[in-house]
Order: structure tokens, then sequence, then C-alpha cells
């Protein structure tokens, strides 16, 4: 390990010793009122080089109202400085080489009730601004954003944190929505990572973390909401393309294309993403079980491989025309085509009590999932002439997910154990129709009401059929005992009302959403009966912010949230296609509800930024994965709902810009969780914690560091070991940055990765141990062309369902 910290430094040397040879000039001074000469803190300052009148450098004052402005080169800049309640100020600054500090000592600024001379720069928006229910990180005030995609900018973001396996924590949880434009998005919700790293920063406008969603949302879900609202596009073209590889135990690939073009009154976007593993990923799976009450099958060993491979592509289309200035129409079209192959090999053996191997046998399985999804939606959207504030958006959106499912298990005894060969079918086919209308309503200058109605309907039919091979025949026969044919249908009918108002310092947010659910259940095949319920719900919610100062705030919320049972865990059907690991949904579980209190703070600033936050959530019906063993060999996992959750969440994330070359990141959280039912109780702690550091050695040459510790708190029944992860990643810039290339690293410590997943109860344990190949190297392209100049025009209100627990499979 030393050899690897001296070989990082030594090549790192080179790096260094160039950058020391590059000194910064620096503008310095103190903004402060011109009339009673008080300091004026968190002003934005703006450095233009001119004459070409290109932004160099953008930064915030400190609360003492000083400023230390690095420059990378001398020349004329014109100086502008704009801060709330005060007009902008335009000043000429001469940097001349050989003086390296530039003191423009106090700089006074007027406020509005002084007429100033008009300037011909535009103030520039703060990089964060806090709303009663919302944080708004500003991506196209970020200088940075310009040669960065989606993954590196939203590290940025405060209370975001992104781990190295590219999932996004919200305040400790991953528990996370994420809507693009307002709406949910195939291929950003199952693929964030590869969405994100597909979509350059530049055509992000900003990125909105609603920690807690209030009524205008679905009552479903516990977690945050990360909208990321793209930049109306200019006119013209912009294309860029991607490809990255990765090698670990089998090459990992993956390439993207996002195309934008407009003309007239047309405008449309292309974003196409595949990735997949050539030939295969290979891994370890070891199965040790123990049997507490059966001396003769006291012991169960099993040793074998995984061998998958995986294959995915999703295309997406989104086209707008502006009818008139005040009329927009828009359309999505989305599609993923999803196929992975697993196959398992081990040999199983069983032992007594005194270690004595019983029986011996060796198993395979083979396992296909196909999924070929289709999204699409239409919206249109009307402003009012009168007053522009007024919106009313109708939208239909349609998703259909056919999927085919298809085991093969063969079990060959070695020692007195019955062999067995069976081949198990599921065709089944999501579809779900949403009609909603949603308007804003301004009461005021500083409040407004949002008002809406949503639809929902949605059916899943599912056919399953298992085939049995008879050795007396040599041929495989149905089972019409195990067969499995359903039709589910669910229809949600939803009203919102919320109100906000902001009064000076004081902004807040109240909500009540109403929905009305109905769900029934018809089982064609024989010993299953089907189920109806209907349900309706109020769900309440309301958020409070006040502003401290210019760069503080304080925030307090509290939701109401529901998580319906989908049909995975509704359907009574028990599937035995795995010998050792039978599963079964339970028709008598009802929906869960969550009572969530978060008091949060927040510090905002140029140089970097502190938030915090505490919260207590609590359900009494939460429904938990119910582990029961039915033999020696066998357990049966179902659901039902637990008599009482309670969870207190403590996170902290710290963001800070070290002269002008260093950003370093923190995050962590804690969480105690305490899960009780009737016959188990689970109380312990969980907590992670996460670092990035970028360093810019020259300009258009980037050196990062990022690791990541997890240890998820004790389930009821369960128990899963740490995860862990280091990155090491060189970028360079080529060709005034519109190429740009990347090495990557990752857990260069490792030569193998442990994992593990404990199951238990009264009568037995397992554990399922994986051992995967921990180094992982690799390289990223991005090339980007084209050119723009005018705006698309964006829907403001679209659908997002997100009210199921563990929608489909």
């Amino acid at each position: 390990m030393k050899k690897s910290y001296y070989t990082i430094l030594l090549s790192l040397l080179p790096f260094i010793a160039l950058s020391q040879q590059q000194r910064a000039y620096k503008i310095i001074g103190t903004i402060a009122d011109s009339a009673d000469q008080k300091v004026v803190p968190y002003a934005t300052i703006t450095a233009v080089k001119l004459p070409e009148k290109s932004i160099k450098k953008q930064l915030a004052a400190q609360a003492d109202g000083t400023f230390d402005m690095p420059i990378d080169s001398a020349g004329e800049y014109l100086l502008t400085i704009s801060a709330l309640g005060y007009r902008t100020v335009s000043k000429n600054v001469l940097v001349e080489g050989g003086h390296y500090f530039n003191d423009l000592g106090i700089v006074p600024i007027n406020t509005n009730s002084i007429e100033l001379k008009p300037v011909t720069i535009t103030a520039y928006k703060p990089l964060v601004k806090v709303e009663s229910d919302k944080l708004v990180y500003s991506v196209e005030s970020d200088l940075e954003a310009k040669t960065s995609n989606g993954l590196e900018v939203i590290k940025k973001v405060p209370t975001l944190v992104v781990r190295p396996d590219e999932k996004i924590q919200v305040n400790g949880s991953t528990n996370v929505k994420i809507y693009i434009n307002g709406r949910t998005s195939s291929m950003a919700t199952k693929n964030l990572g590869d969405f994100l790293q597909n979509t350059p920063a530049s055509l992000i406008k900003s990125i909105e973390v609603i920690s807690k969603p209030g009524a205008k949302f679905d009552a479903e879900g516990t977690g945050a909401i990360i909208n990321i609202v793209m930049r109306k596009k200019p006119i013209g073209y912009s294309c860029s393309l991607s490809s990255s590889v990765s090698f670990s135990s089998s090459p990992y690939a993956r390439n993207g294309l996002n195309f934008t073009t407009a003309f007239g009154r047309f405008g449309a976007s292309i974003n196409i993403l595949n990735k997949s593993y050539y030939p295969e990923e290979i891994y370890d799976r070891n199965i040790y079980r123990e049997n507490y009450g059966d001396d003769d099958q006291k012991y169960t060993n099993g040793v074998g491989k995984v061998h998958n491979r995986w294959v995915m592509l999703v295309p997406n289309i989104d086209i707008s025309y502006d009818i008139d200035t005040l009329n927009l129409i828009n359309l999505s079209l989305n599609s993923a085509y999803n196929r992975s192959k697993d196959r398992y090999s081990a040999n199983v053996g069983i032992e007594n009590t005194n270690n004595l191997l019983q029986h011996s046998y060796s198993y395979n399985s083979s396992y296909l999932d196909l999924e070929k999804e289709l999204n699409g939606s239409i919206s249109y959207q009307n402003i009012s002439k009168k007053d522009k504030r007024k919106i009313l958006t109708l939208s239909y959106q349609i998703d259909h997910l056919p999927m085919e499912l298809r085991n093969e298990m063969d079990i060959d005894s070695i020692k007195d154990y019955k062999s067995a060969k069976q081949i198990s079918r599921n065709n089944e086919s999501w579809t779900e129709h949403t009609f909603q209308v949603d308007y804003t309503l301004p009461l005021c200058s500083k409040g407004e009401v949002e008002t809406g109605s949503k639809y929902i309907s949605r059916e899943d039919r599912s056919s399953s059929h298992i085939l049995d091979y008879q050795y007396s025949t040599n041929q495989f026969v149905e089972n019409t005992g195990m067969n499995n044919d359903f039709s589910y249908k669910q229809g949600i009918l939803a009203a919102y009302l919320t109100y906000s108002l902001k009064i000076d310092r004081l902004s807040f947010k109240l909500g009540l959403r109403a929905e009305d659910s109905k769900v029934s259940c018809v089982f064609t095949s024989a010993n299953t009966t089907g189920f109806n319920n209907s349900v309706k719900e109020l769900v309440p919610s309301t958020s409070i912010s006040y502003q401290l100062t210019e760069g503080q705030n304080l925030g307090l919320s509290y939701t109401k949230k529901i998580k319906r049972p989908s049909v995975w865990h509704l359907n009574p059907y028990v599937d035995k296609s795995d010998p050792n690991n039978f599963h079964s949904g339970n028709p008598s579980i009802k929906a869960e509800h969550f009572h969530s209190l978060e008091l949060s703070y927040g510090s905002f600033g140029q140089f970097g930024n502190f938030s915090i936050s505490l919260d207590y959530m609590r359900s009494n019906d939460g429904i938990e994965q119910e582990i029961k063993q039915v033999d020696a060999g066998t357990i049966l996992t179902t659901f039902d709902n637990i008599a009482k959750v309670q969870n207190w969440i403590s996170s902290a994330s710290l963001m800070l810009k070290i002269g002008k070359d260093i950003r370093l990141q923190l995050s962590s959280s804690v969480n105690y969780n305490d899960l009780e039912n009737k016959n188990t109780t689970a109380r312990g702690l969980g907590y992670d914690i996460s670092s990035d550091i970028e360093y810019r050695i020259v300009n258009g040459l980037k050196f990062s560091v990022s690791g990541f510790y997890l240890q998820e708190a004790k389930s009821l029944q369960s128990k899963t070991s740490a995860l862990y992860y280091t990155n090491f990643t060189l970028k360079k810039e080529f060709l005034q940055k519109r190429l740009i290339v990347s090495l990557l690293y990752s857990n260069a410590f490792w030569k193998h990765k442990n994992t593990s997943y404990e199951v238990f109860d009264d009568t037995f344990y397992q554990v399922t141990k994986e051992v995967r190949q921990g180094y992982l190297y690799g390289f990223r392209i991005s090339y980007s062309f084209g050119k723009l100049e005018n705006e698309i025009k964006k829907v403001v209100r679209v659908i997002n369902n997100d009210d199921i627990k563990g929608k489909g499979k």
C-alpha cells in the first residue's frame, strides 16, 4: 500500500511544480453602504475582461463585506457589484503586471432610492436560493459548469451527496425521486448516474432540492425530490457525444448522445444512452444456513459463481411548439430496452450437528429478464395575458412496460438428494394512464395559490406458468397447480390545494391533498382468490423558512406521506421457482402512513456552504419483510404491516473553496432506527460519511479524490454489511474545452470487495456472501460541438407519478 501512496505522490509532483510557477493576481476590497458606511454582506462581484467583455470571475463577498478575487492575467477589467436593495455599480480596474495585489479599499454602493447611470453589464444570480419548501442551485450562474457534465455539477449542490457508486443521498437517504422539468423520467429514475454523465451541465438551468415534498406532489414516498430544470435551449444546434469504458472482472461500457436543436417555433432534444457488460460480469456467491431445530440437517453450505450479462438502450426525445407567446405544447417520448441474464452454478452440502455430510447436490440456474418500456406525454400550457403568473396546464401521460421473465433450474443429486428440473415463465404487462390539470393563481405580489387534480388508471396483467421435468418420459410437463394468472387494476383520484406567502424574511407554504384509491385483483388461475380494497386519504403539509441573513436560512417542515403496496407485495401466489427461497405477497396488508418533522439550517456563500438538519419520522403500520422457515432447506419471504417505526436522522454537509484551485466537500449522516412488531424489536445506529476533494492543477487539468463509507442500521430480520468506495479521477480539457478526457481508478486499495446479507429469526440463520473484484480503472471521452442562440420554452407544470412502494417487480 505504501508503494501505491508513493506512486500517486510522485505522479503529482510535476503538476504541483508547474502550478507553483503560475501566480494569480488579486483584487480585494470591502463593500459598504454609501450613506452610513456600514458593510454590505454577500454582495455579488463579477469581473469582466475588456475589451472582449468575457466573464473571468464571479464570487460573493463575505459576511463582513470583504472580498478577495483571484485573477488569472493582467489587463483591464470591468467590476460590477450587485446586492439586494442596492443599485448595481460598475468600476474599471487596471491590473498591471508585477502588481499582484490590487486593493480597492472601501467600495461604496447606493440604495435603490438613488439613481445611477445605466450600465451595460447585467447582474448575475446568486448560486443558491432558499425558498419555503425547496433549495435552488443556479447552474447557469456557475461559471465552471460550462465544461462539466450533470453528475459533476450536482456534487456542488448543498445537502446532496453523490456516492462513488453514483447514487444520490439527501439527508442520509437514497430514497430520492428524480424529475426532469417537473416530470418523472424513466432514464433519470433508473439510471441517474448515466443520465447525468450524458447531459452537459451547460444545458441545465437549475437543480431544485425538495427535502419534504408537499401537497402538490403525490402522497406516496418518504424521500426527497430532485427536480433538474433544463435551460431554454437556444436556436441553432448543439451536440455532445460521450463514451466510457471501465475494466474490472469484465469490461463495462457506456455511450451517450445528446442533441438539441431549434428553429422558428419548434424545438427538440434527443438523448440516447447505451451501456453493457461485455462479455459478462463474474463474481462469487456463497450461502451458509444454520437450522436451530433440525440436528440432521443442521448446516447448509453452498459455494458458487454468478455470470451476469447485461445490456441497456434508452432513447428519448422532447419536442416543443410555441403556438404564440402565451400558449405552448410539449411532447415527450421515452423508451427503454433492458436485457439481463444471470447464470448461477453452485455445489451445495447439508451436514448434521456433528458436521457429517448427509446430502449434497449441484445447483444450476439461468434467469432471463427482458423489459421494453414505452413512455409518452403531452402537455399544454396557457399563460394569462393580463398576469403572467397565472398559469394553466393540461397534461396526459401513458406508461407501458411489458416484461418477459424466464428461469431454468437444474438440481442434480450428488448424495441422497432428489434431482429436479424446472422452467418458469412469466409474461407481464404494466399500463398506466394519467390525466392532470394544474392552475397557479397569484393573490398578491408575494402570495399565490396552486391547485390541481389528477386521475391515474393502472392495470397489471400477469401470466406465470411452471413446467416440471418428468424423468420417466424425459420431457417437461406443465404444473397447472402452480400457474399464476391475474389482472390487477388500480384507480386513484386526487386533488390538491397549496397557499404560499412571503412576508419580509419569512416564507411559508400550507397544503392539503385528498386521494381516493380503489384496487381490485382477479385471479384466473386455480387455488388463489382475488381481493378488493378502497382507501380515502387526507394528506396535510406545511413548511416555513426564515432568512436570518442574506446567506443564512432556518427551516421547519411537517409532512404526512403514504406508501401503497404494489402488486408484488399483495399477490398471494407462492413463487417456488427457487427451491430454497420461496416468495409470496400478502393481500391483507395496508398502505403505510408516515409523519415527518424536519428542522434545518443552511449557510450559503460564494466560498462555500454548510447545512445541517434534524429529522424525525414515525409510522405505526410500516410494511416490512417477514421471513419464515418452511422446512430445513427452505425459507419463505412475505410482507406485513409491522406495529411501529421510529427513525431519527441527523445529517450535515460542508463545502469549502480553498483559494481558486481547491474544492473540499464533506458530508455525514447518523440515523437511529427503532423498529418493533409483535414478536421482534430492532434498535440500532446507521451512519455514512463521504468526502470529495478537487484540485485544479493548471487551467484545463483537474485531479479529484473521493471516498464513501456506509453502514446501514439493522432491520427486524436482516442486516447488510458495510459499503465502501474510493475514486481517483484526472480530467483534461482540449480543443477550447470541446474535448474532455478523464482517467478513472477506483478502489485502488482492495483487490477484492466482500459484501454480505444476513437474514434470521428464532428458527434459523442465513448469510449470503459475495466477492467481487475490488479495483476498477477506465477512461471517459466527451466531445461537444454546435452553436446556439435563442430559446425554447418548456411547460412548467407536468405529470409526476410516484405513489407506489416498489413499483412493479
